[in-house]
């Protein structure tokens, strides 16, 4: 996990390096100019990156939405809202 210089925080997830294809979850502030977010919690919006959306990519934005909404932690200095690649 890690913030970039384009202000999101990357999340990497990967069940098994060597069979399993990689989802990097973007999460960033919500704005009203961003591209709608498959999932938000407060006031982040949790985005991934990936051609395809399936149920196991669903399960996992909504349990990284969860952990980030439990936290409560205000958003980090330099986070922005996503504007896309």
């Amino acid at each position: 996990m890690q913030m970039t210089d384009a202000g999101y925080l990357s999340l990497v997830l990967t069940e098994d390096v060597e069979t399993k294809p990689q989802l990097e979850i973007r999460i960033s502030r919500i704005a009203p100019n961003a591209p709608a977010p498959p999932q938000g919690a407060g006031p982040y919006a949790i985005y991934y990156a990936g051609s395809r959306y399936d149920a196991a990519v669903g399960r996992a934005l909504a349990a990284v939405a969860a952990v980030v909404e439990k936290n409560g932690a205000p958003p980090p200095p330099g986070m922005t809202a996503y504007a896309g690649r």
